[in-house]
């Protein structure tokens, strides 16, 4: 019974810490990003960005050194 638990365990873990392949083709070509100027909003929006999706950035505070990716 504990060994038939801990394999559940393992592959819900796993199918949770799994990334897709290809975020465009699971979720669509846009993605929205909020509090894009700071923090985990701009690490978000960079690797949307390097992954090739169109962005709309939301924020409520003026960009203060936020540049798009080259």
């Amino acid at each position: 019974m504990l060994n038939m638990i801990s394999i559940r365990v393992l592959a819900y873990v796993v199918l949770c810490l799994r990334r897709p392949k290809d975020l465009r083709r699971r979720y669509g070509a846009w993605a929205v990003v909020t509090g894009p100027t700071s923090g985990i909003g701009r690490s978000m929006a960079l690797e949307l960005a390097w992954q090739g999706l169109n962005l709309v950035l939301l924020d409520l505070t003026p960009p203060t050194s936020w540049r798009p990716p080259t």
